[in-house]
């Protein structure tokens, strides 16, 4: 704008300055349209402008009135010094958590370690009592045949 303005000062200082009184009053009322014209384009911009801020304060404050009147946007903002003692205090939470869990795993280990080997050891017992069942079945079963001889004899 004021580029324009400086160009439209020269060509009106630059141009030959009429002599006689009719040519004169045609320049200057050139002169006064041009000024005119720019002045009426710059009364428009500024009346499109002053429109532009009415709006944007419109908005500005229509925005403003939202958020004082909603409730609670952003619930549980804590500063930032407040907020780094919390993610600190996890951080110990969940490390005393994995040492828990950690010693509960080696607990399990060892118990289904122990629990597998008494297993073994129980499978092993049933086999021995299986076979002393087995012997005993076998003996009692030659006891009674010679009970049976024994006595049978004696009845013949």
């Amino acid at each position: 704008m004021a580029f324009e303005n400086n160009e439209n000062n020269e060509d009106i200082t630059n141009g030959a300055i009429p002599t006689a009184d009719n040519e004169m009053t045609a320049y200057l009322e050139k002169c006064l349209l041009k000024l005119r014209a720019e002045n009426a384009q710059k009364a428009a911009e500024i009346a499109d402008m002053k429109e532009q801020m009415k709006m944007l304060q419109a908005e500005k404050y229509a925005t403003l009135i939202s958020i004082i009147h909603s409730r609670n946007v952003v619930p549980n903002i804590e500063p930032y010094h407040e907020l780094k003692k919390h993610i600190e205090n996890i951080k110990k939470d969940v490390e005393e958590i994995n040492a828990n869990t950690s010693l509960i795993a080696e607990e399990l280990k060892t118990k289904k370690k122990w629990f597998n080997l008494t297993q073994k050891s129980l499978v092993n017992e049933i086999r021995v009592l299986t076979h002393i069942e087995r012997d005993a079945i076998e003996m009692v079963e030659d006891l009674k045949s010679e009970n049976l001889m024994l006595h049978g004899n004696n009845i013949f």
